[in-house]
């Protein structure tokens, strides 16, 4: 096996170095250490049963194919100096579902089995808020998305959280406009309830982070609580005490950069995405009125 890990680190060079480390930071162990984990990763009874299963329900690809060449093709239209990435799909055991190097990114399939998997329930990690989204049909949109995060990284290296709504707005924005057919919902993974939940709540939830001044906050914990994927977002509740779904101020950066857009009609995706413009100076020119 240490042969073979060697032939494989030459023939793959980078891609096989970031393919260890999302198996348990192997790259920097020594060969026999290498050499046990990946045997004890390769002969899992767990791990075949998952494998085989991704190999039977992605025997044909073709579908995802097709929708990765038109969006990359849609996104060089909009975005001339988009870098079209390489698309690898490859068998993680549940270690990273999108991995990016400076070209490539790389799919764990046994993220996309689909919502009814039967061992979704029974994987360390995987929560009941994140298993409807399992499924093929997020593959294209989120192959796209983090691509784009990964070419056009946050200006701040942290920010307040209204630099985060703004940021992560403008992806949505940038990967619903070059995925034009897709639902809207699908970016976010929310359900139609989610969905209209927001839309009803909009105006509650802006006067909230106006309210107790969290737009501006740069408490790491208090931003992470409202951008990070989640069961809910504990700071939002209408009436009948039903909280927003997690993410709800991307939905809502989201929009400010879509009333931005819309209001200075002159601007390209290229401007929008490579702005040195502030998120609060967006906002003031979105003139967003939830």
């Amino acid at each position: 096996l240490t042969g073979k890990i060697t032939q494989l680190k030459e023939k793959y060079g980078e891609s096989f170095s970031l393919y260890c480390r999302q198996l348990g930071e192997m790259a920097g162990a020594q060969r026999s250490n290498a050499s046990t984990l990946f045997y004890l990763f390769l002969s899992h009874p767990a791990y075949n049963e998952l494998y085989n299963d991704c190999e039977k329900e992605f025997e044909e690809v073709k579908d995802i194919e097709d929708g990765l060449t038109e969006a990359f093709s849609r996104a060089k239209s909009l975005i001339p100096s988009f870098k079209i990435p390489k698309v690898c799909s490859f068998f993680s055991g549940f270690a990273e579902s999108i991995a990016i190097d400076s070209s490539t990114v790389y799919v764990s399939l046994e993220y996309f089995l689909g919502s009814d998997y039967k061992n979704y329930h029974y994987v360390p990690g995987i929560y009941e808020y994140m298993i409807p989204n399992l499924k093929r049909e997020k593959i294209v949109p989120d192959v796209l998305y983090f691509w784009i995060c990964s070419e056009y990284p946050m200006q701040k290296e942290a920010g307040n959280l209204l630099d985060n709504m703004i940021h992560y707005g403008k992806i949505l924005y940038a990967t619903e406009s070059i995925l034009s057919k897709t639902d809207k919902k699908l970016l976010l993974g929310y359900s139609e309830e989610q969905w209209e939940w927001c839309k009803q709540n909009e105006k509650q939830m802006w006067n909230y982070l106006r309210e107790y001044n969290q737009l501006f906050s740069t408490n790491s914990k208090t931003i992470s609580d409202y951008i990070f994927p989640a069961n809910n977002t504990k700071y939002f509740s209408d009436d009948e005490g039903h909280e927003a779904p997690a993410q709800a101020v991307l939905w809502i950066g989201r929009n400010i950069v879509e009333d931005y857009m819309n209001n200075n009609p002159n601007l390209t995706l290229t401007d929008l995405l490579t702005s040195k413009i502030d998120a609060q100076e967006i906002l003031v020119r979105s003139n967003y009125r939830p």
